[in-house]
């Protein structure tokens, strides 16, 4: 959520707000309420899906190397 903020959002102040959010009492919430309430929704679960699938692709990855080190 932090990278999304500082690599995504153009508009600085909101980038601060999410940032602030994300340092508070209940960041998720907070987070959620402002991205929801945003020009930023679509963007942040775009982000996010890009991230999951990223993540599963190393896992595979790392998972296949760890395999085929085995094989050996």
């Amino acid at each position: 959520m932090e990278s999304f903020a500082e690599n995504e959002v153009s508009n600085k102040e909101f980038c601060a707000k999410l940032i602030t959010a994300l340092s508070n009492h209940k960041p998720f919430r907070n987070f959620k309420y402002l991205i929801d309430n945003s020009d930023y929704r679509e963007a942040w679960f775009a982000y996010r899906l890009q991230c999951y699938i990223n993540h599963v692709k190393r896992e595979l990855e790392r998972h296949n190397l760890e395999k085929n080190a085995g094989d050996e």
